[in-house]
C-alpha cells in the first residue's frame, strides 16, 4: 500500500539495514517489502558509524533500527529539496526523531495525512486498516472511531 503511493508519486523508500536485520531475526519481514527490495522500489541503505554510535551515546533507549533511521535521516545530504520522514510505530523514536527535527510519524498519521492531500479515500484507508489488521498490527477501537472522525 505505501510502496504503491510512492511509486506513483515518485517516492523513494529507503529501509535501514538494521530494521531489516531485526525484522527477519523476528521472523517478521513481509513478503511483500522483501519483494519490492529485490525489484528495486525500496532501498536498503546504511547510516554513517559515527553518526549511528553518538544518537546511541545520547539514546540508547532506542532500538538500532530506530537509531539507524534516525541517523540515514540526519546525514541524508538532499533534505532540504527531498526531506525524509521515518514511519515508526515506536513512540519514543518518533519522538526523538522530531527532537531531532526530523518528520516522524506512525502509519494512522500516515494515513490522515494522505487523505487530506487527497492521495488515499476514505474507503482505501479502511481497507489498508483490514489489511493491516490481518497481519497482526492492532488498532484500538477508540483510536479507529478517532481516525474515521479525521478522513473524508
Amino acid at each position: 500500500m505505501l510502496i504503491d503511493i510512492a511509486s506513483a508519486k515518485e517516492w523513494t523508500i529507503l529501509i535501514a539495514e538494521k530494521v531489516i536485520s531485526e525484522s527477519t531475526k523476528k521472523q517478521e519481514l513481509d513478503v511483500i517489502i522483501k519483494s519490492h527490495i529485490d525489484k528495486g522500489n525500496i532501498k536498503e541503505v546504511h547510516c554513517n558509524p559515527a553518526t549511528f554510535n553518538r544518537l546511541r551515546t545520547h539514546h540508547g533507549n532506542l532500538g538500532d533500527g530506530e537509531l539507524e533511521s534516525i541517523a540515514i535521516a540526519i546525514d541524508c545530504v538532499d533534505k532540504l529539496t527531498a526531506p525524509y520522514v521515518i514511519f515508526s510505530d515506536d513512540k519514543k523514536a518518533r519522538n526523538q526523531a522530531i527532537a531531532l527535527g526530523i518528520n516522524s510519524f506512525d502509519i494512522l498519521a500516515f494515513f490522515v495525512i494522505a487523505n487530506r492531500s487527497g492521495i488515499l479515500t476514505k474507503s482505501m484507508i479502511i481497507r489498508y486498516i483490514d489489511n493491516l489488521s490481518k497481519n497482526n498490527y492492532s488498532v484500538r477501537q477508540d483510536v479507529y472511531a478517532l481516525l474515521l472522525k479525521q478522513i473524508q
